[in-house]
């Protein structure tokens, strides 16, 4: 977790691709709300809540090893909400989204994506927490 956006942005991207080499999503997970929604890069439905997304990356999304690689990891656009960059920002970039396509192999699904992450916090010292992510394919 980070007081600073960008690194609580890098934080969530990495600690997503680091899923599929450990037993589960703990890592991403523990930087989410419990209200947190997620929308699916390839479909239009959402996850929502802690326990559904948990299951969901843990139970559907673990074993197609997804992974998202940034255009380039050190720009992003930021935005702050109330102003001032104190309580909820947006940070967003573009980048290689990859999974397994659902298919034995090596065939992997890749696409390019922008994606944001939104986040929220209670006050200027606190640490960013994810609240919703979404993404599209373009």
């Amino acid at each position: 977790m980070s007081p600073d956006l960008i690194t609580a942005a890098k934080n969530v991207v990495d600690l997503f691709n680091s899923g599929p080499a450990n037993p589960d999503y703990s890592g991403v997970l523990a930087l989410m709300a419990d209200n947190v929604t997620i929308k699916r890069v390839r479909a239009s439905e959402s996850k929502n809540t802690k326990p559904i997304v948990t299951d969901y990356l843990n139970n559907h999304m673990h074993q197609r090893s997804p992974a998202l690689t940034l255009d380039t990891p050190e720009v992003w656009s930021l935005e702050f909400a109330d102003g001032q960059g104190e309580l909820l920002g947006y940070a967003s970039s573009s980048g290689t989204y990859s999974d397994d396509n659902n298919l034995p192999g090596p065939q992997r699904f890749l696409g390019k994506i922008n994606f944001t992450l939104c986040f929220t916090r209670h006050l200027v010292t606190d640490y960013w927490i994810l609240v919703n992510s979404w993404a599209a394919v373009k």
